[in-house]
C-alpha cells in the first residue's frame, strides 16, 4: 500500500502562509526595481537572476553585457544568489552594470524646474536669433535706443578703463572714447558697421586689448603705424573683417607687448612681414618679440612668412582653412613652439612639411593636418618623425600609457587613414 500521508494542520497551513519571501532590488542607473525569488527556489542562481533582469530592463541590457555586483563584489553566474548575497528583512540589494553596447538605464523623466529652464532658454535662443536677423536687414533701427545712452557709458569707461561698444551698428567710434581724461585699458568694438580702425586709437597708450572683429574694416582701414605705437597692447583682434589680399604686418612685429594676434575668417592672401607701413629701415632688430600666438583660420593664405622663426616665445600657430603648401623650416627656430593648426588646408601634402621641423622644434608637440593632402605613412617615414614622436607621447602621457580616453586631441595628428596604433 502507498504511504500514509499526514494531513497538514491549520497551524501548519498558517506557517506557510507566513513564510517570508525573498527579493532581490536591482539598481540600475537612476532605476530600481524589485525580483522575488520564487517559492521553493531558494537555491536560485545569479544566471536565473540575470534571465529576470533581461526582461525588466527597457531598453534591454542583455545577460552577456550584464555585470552584477553586491557589497563591491562582483556576482558569479553559476553560483546561487544566497551564497553570494546577504539578506536582511528578505531583501538584497544588486547593483547593475551595463558593458559597451548592453543598453542602459532610461533618461529620468524632467523636473518641472528643468522643463521650465528648457523652455526659458529655448525663447531666449529664438528672440536672439529674430534680433540678429531684424539687425541685419536693419541695423540703424536700434541706433537711436543705445547711441542715447553713450553719455552714460562714457561714465562707466572712466571707472573701469573698459571701453564696451559691442554690436550698437556704429559706424564711427564717439569722440568721448578718446578724451584725455581715459585711462583705456580694453577697447571692444565688435560686431558694428567700422570701415577702418580711426587713426585717433594712438591716443590710447595704456590699451592692452583691442577688439574690432565682426566689422568691415579693409586692409587700408588699418592704421598700422598708429597701431605700432601702443607699448602696452598684447592682444589685437581683426578676425572676420574685410581683410583682403596682402596684409603688411611688418610693422606690428616691432609691437614690444603683442602677444595675441587674431586675423581669422578674412580673405588675406598672403602675410607681408617684409614691408611695414612704409618703413623699409625697420630691420631684424625685432619681430614680434613678445608673440605667443598667431591665428589665420579660414582665410587664402599660401604660405607661412619664415620670419615668425625669430619669434621667441611663440607657442602657438593655427593656419586652418587656407591654402598653404609648404611650412617654412625656420618655424623650428622658434624653440617654444609647442602647436601648429594645419586642418583643412587640401594643397598641403607630406612633402611640404619639412623634416627640420619635426626633428629641430624642440617643445613642438601637436602637428595637427585633419583634411590635408598628408599621408601618414609617409610622414613616419622623414627624418626627425621619432623625434617628434617622442615628443608627442610624452605630451599625451598616462593617458596613452593606460589606453583610455585617448581622444583625438591627445594623440592624432589627422593624417592617419585609420586610428594610430597605440604604443
Amino acid at each position: 500500500r502507498p504511504p500514509r500521508v499526514p494531513m497538514a494542520s491549520p497551524g501548519d497551513a498558517n506557517a506557510e502562509s507566513q513564510k517570508p519571501t525573498l527579493v532581490v532590488e536591482v539598481k540600475h542607473g537612476k532605476r530600481k526595481f524589485e525580483i522575488p525569488l520564487p517559492d521553493g527556489l531558494l537555491d536560485c542562481t545569479v544566471e536565473w537572476l540575470m534571465c529576470q533582469i533581461e526582461n525588466e530592463t527597457d531598453p534591454i541590457v542583455m545577460r552577456k553585457h550584464q555585470k552584477l555586483l553586491s557589497k563591491g563584489k562582483s556576482l558569479d553566474a553559476k553560483g546561487t544568489i544566497q551564497s553570494q548575497c546577504q539578506f536582511k528583512h528578505g531583501k538584497t540589494v544588486v547593483m547593475l552594470l551595463a558593458s559597451h553596447g548592453g543598453g542602459g538605464a532610461p533618461p529620468a523623466p524632467l523636473t518641472a524646474g528643468q522643463v521650465a529652464l528648457a523652455k526659458s532658454r529655448a525663447a531666449k535662443a529664438k528672440n536672439a536669433y529674430e534680433k540678429r536677423n531684424d539687425f541685419d536687414e536693419n541695423p540703424m533701427k536700434f541706433v537711436s535706443g543705445r547711441a542715447q545712452n553713450l553719455e552714460s557709458r562714457a561714465v562707466t569707461w572712466k571707472t573701469t578703463g573698459i571701453v564696451g561698444l559691442r554690436s550698437l551698428a556704429l559706424t564711427d567710434i564717439p569722440a568721448s572714447a578718446f578724451e584725455s581724461e581715459l585711462s583705456v585699458r580694453v577697447v571692444d568694438v565688435s560686431g558694428n558697421l567700422l570701415a577702418a580702425v580711426p587713426r585717433s586709437v594712438s591716443s590710447w597708450q595704456f590699451v592692452v586689448k583691442l577688439n574690432f572683429s565682426s566689422n568691415k574694416i579693409t586692409v587700408a582701414g588699418v592704421p598700422w603705424k598708429e597701431l605700432t605705437g601702443l607699448p602696452n597692447l598684447t592682444c589685437l583682434n581683426l578676425a572676420h573683417n574685410l581683410l583682403a589680399g596682402c596684409l603688411p604686418i611688418r610693422g606690428l612685429g616691432e609691437m614690444p607687448k603683442l602677444q595675441e594676434l587674431v586675423l581669422d575668417g578674412n580673405k588675406i592672401e598672403s602675410l607681408d612681414a617684409t614691408i611695414g607701413d612704409g618703413d623699409e629701415d625697420s630691420g631684424d632688430t625685432f619681430f614680434f618679440p613678445a608673440l605667443t600666438s598667431l591665428s589665420f583660420a579660414n582665410n587664402l593664405v599660401t604660405d607661412i612668412p619664415p620670419e615668425f622663426g625669430k619669434c621667441d616665445e611663440l607657442e602657438l600657430v593655427d593656419g586652418s582653412g587656407n591654402l598653404l603648401t609648404e611650412i617654412p623650416a625656420d618655424l623650428a627656430n622658434a624653440s617654444k613652439l609647442k602647436t601648429l593648426a594645419l586642418d583643412r588646408n587640401p594643397t598641403l601634402t607630406t612633402a611640404g612639411i619639412p623634416s627640420e621641423l619635426l626633428l629641430n622644434a624642440k617643445a613642438l608637440d601637436y602637428l595637427s593636418v585633419h583634411q590635408c593632402s598628408v599621408s601618414m605613412e609617409a610622414l613616419r617615414e622623414k627624418n626627425g618623425w621619432r623625434e617628434y614622436d617622442a615628443r608627442r607621447i610624452r605630451r599625451a602621457g598616462k593617458v596613452l600609457a593606460s589606453k583610455v580616453m585617448l581622444g583625438k586631441t591627445a594623440f592624432d595628428e589627422g593624417g592617419d587613414t585609420e586610428r594610430i596604433r597605440r604604443h
